[in-house]
Parts: C-alpha cells; sequence; structure tokens
C-alpha cells in the first residue's frame, strides 16, 4: 500500500474499527483463513492510529474466536464464513427473457453492479487525491443524510470518478431503463453508508479485492434480493 494514498475518512467516524473489521471478515472480503495484515497495516488501511485499541480489538475477536492465532507464524488469522461470491462470479445473462418485472429489475441492478465493480477495481489502482476528496464529499453527504439519492449519487461518483465515459453512459442509461423504480428498497438498510464507506476505504489503501468484494456485496445483500 502506497503510504501517501489517504485521505481523511467522512464515514467512519460513526462505525468502530470493531464493527468495521468484523465486516471485513464476515462478508468474506477476509475469508477463513486469511493471514491479517500487521497492526501497523491494519491502521493504515482503516485510517485510525490509535494502535492500542486496534489491539484491544484484535485481543476480543482472538477470545470470542472471530479470529485464531497461527501457533507457527505468530499471526492473526480470520475465522469467518467463506465468501457468498466466488472470485470468478458471474452475473446473470442479460439476453435471457424476463419472466416478470422483478427479474429485469435484477438482471439491471447485476449489470449495474458489474460496472460497479470495474469502477472500483480501477480507483484501487489509480484513484487520484482529486478523485478521493470527490469520493469523500459524496460520502460525506450520504452519511448526513442517508436518503436513496445521496447514495445513489455516491455510486454514480464511483463510476464517474474511474475515468470510463463508456461506462458511465452505461451506467446511467441502466439506471433510466428501470433501476429508479424500485431505488427505495436499495438503500433502506442501516448498513448502507457502512457499506460504501468501507468501499472507499479500501479503495484508499489500493486494497482493489477488498473493493471489490464490498461493491458485490451491495448485490447480494438481502435488501438487494430481487
Amino acid at each position: 500500500m502506497n503510504p501517501d494514498h489517504t485521505t481523511s475518512s467522512a464515514g467512519s467516524p460513526s462505525h468502530s474499527f470493531a464493527q468495521r473489521l468484523e465486516l471485513w471478515i464476515s462478508s468474506g472480503v477476509w475469508p477463513n483463513g486469511t493471514t491479517l495484515p500487521s497492526l501497523d497495516e491494519l491502521g493504515r488501511i482503516f485510517r485510525d492510529q490509535n494502535l492500542l485499541g486496534i489491539q484491544e480489538v484484535l485481543n476480543g475477536f482472538l477470545s470470542r474466536g472471530v479470529l485464531l492465532l497461527d501457533s507457527g507464524t505468530g499471526r492473526l488469522q480470520a475465522r469467518g464464513p467463506f465468501s457468498a461470491r466466488g472470485e470468478n462470479a458471474e452475473y446473470a445473462d442479460l439476453g435471457r427473457p424476463f419472466d416478470n418485472a422483478e427479474d429485469r429489475v435484477h438482471a439491471l441492478r447485476e449489470a449495474c453492479n458489474a460496472l460497479l465493480c470495474q469502477s472500483v477495481r480501477r480507483l484501487a489502482a489509480h484513484a487520484t487525491h482529486d478523485d478521493l476528496d470527490h469520493l469523500e464529499f459524496a460520502l460525506a453527504r450520504a452519511v448526513n443524510d442517508q436518503s436513496a439519492e445521496n447514495l445513489a449519487a455516491f455510486d454514480r461518483e464511483l463510476v464517474l470518478r474511474a475515468g470510463n465515459g463508456l461506462m458511465l453512459r452505461i451506467y446511467d442509461r441502466l439506471i433510466s431503463l428501470g433501476m429508479a423504480e424500485s431505488s427505495a428498497t436499495l438503500y433502506d438498510s442501516p448498513d448502507a453508508t457502512l457499506a460504501r464507506t468501507e468501499i472507499l476505504t479500501a479503495i484508499t489503501a489500493q486494497e482493489h479485492a477488498a473493493a471489490v468484494r464490498f461493491t458485490e456485496g451491495l448485490l447480494i445483500s438481502p435488501h438487494h434480493a430481487a
């Protein structure tokens, strides 16, 4: 990770380090058996310089069985569920006929999610400070007012900041084709801002695999199911 590739976190103050770390494990971003980063690296990824507090959380997770200590290396390992979506996860075939309106909306969500995944992968590799500043602003607005409009605006900013005009035009077209019909159900979870906070955290830390996994989670979480 590039330590200069950091900004202040707009969304993290309302969520504790323990809550955020548990999400990274339970969501499969750091699946079963993953060796956790070092204490210093965790501090950089989560932009939390309270290393004593981080160590206390790790000790608590170790006692709860969320983490395991590898006796050979002395490193902590995640003990969480396997990822709900594999590395080569496939999206729905948009060419198939739709049995009903719900199938159509779900397929559109999958297509939008695929574009978001591509966007966050590009951002984790190439985001500039200007990109991160704009994303921080959009996330802060969503955290302060968790409306469907503000959360959708953050998602669109991800595609915009990825710097591919064609992807943005396709994304906007998909939204216009039907995503708005059910937008109220896309952002009704109390974890909606937390998930996006961790997407930006992963982008800022240049953790592209984590950024993609959290983005996939926007689709596969229960409140996104068709």
